[in-house]
């Protein structure tokens, strides 16, 4: 497993904790973060070892891109080059375009929960309406249709959202009401 984190988080804190679990970090870092002898981290050759100011982890800089879209990245692996290292850091994107899909169109961004349990339950419904949405999409795409993800999300996503259980106080209750789940999910009562 590898720990792929953008520049807020590629701190110290991140990478002990990360390496304390065996863990390797791959990085962004912004052009213009100094290094401990004074360079900055954009500016620095392929494949140096250096280690990041306030970081004392030493790290491989690398480079992806030219001009305004280049971007530095940092790996704590040392022995990795540069192809290894983009290669993994190439996974991040897709888990990136997740995270998005699931605060547009799925409800992660409105959480407006106070306590652990209550974030851990709206997290796994909104993880199971993209389920029920992913599959549902699948399957009209084996019919030749072409959802998008709004289409899909329109029959599973807020139907799920809005069964949204509430903890109060020490007392958990769950709160499923029939008017929440769509006519085409009803179960018949014939």
């Amino acid at each position: 497993m590898i720990v792929l984190v953008d520049s807020a988080y590629c701190c110290t804190a991140v990478i002990r904790a990360a390496q304390q679990r065996g863990f390797p970090v791959i990085g962004l870092v912004r052009k213009y973060r100094l290094l401990h002898d004074g360079r900055r981290a954009g500016d620095v050759p392929e494949e140096t070892i250096a280690q990041l100011n306030e970081l004392e982890i030493p790290v491989v800089v690398v480079h992806r891109g030219r001009g305004k879209g280049r971007c530095t990245v940092v790996c704590s692996e040392l022995a990795w080059n540069r192809s290894q290292i983009l290669r993994h850091l190439k996974r991040r994107w897709g888990i990136a375009v997740m995270c998005k899909m699931l605060k547009e169109h799925f409800g992660l961004g409105e959480c407006r929960c106070r306590g652990k349990q209550s974030l851990v339950r709206w997290v796994e419904l909104v993880l199971w309406a993209y389920v029920l949405a992913g599959l549902t999409r699948w399957g009209k795409q084996l019919l030749g249709q072409k959802p998008s993800w709004g289409e899909v999300r329109q029959e599973w996503g807020w139907s799920l959202i809005s069964m949204a259980t509430e903890v109060k106080g020490d007392r958990k209750s769950t709160r499923l009401n029939s008017s929440h789940i769509p006519l085409s999910r009803m179960p018949s009562s014939a």
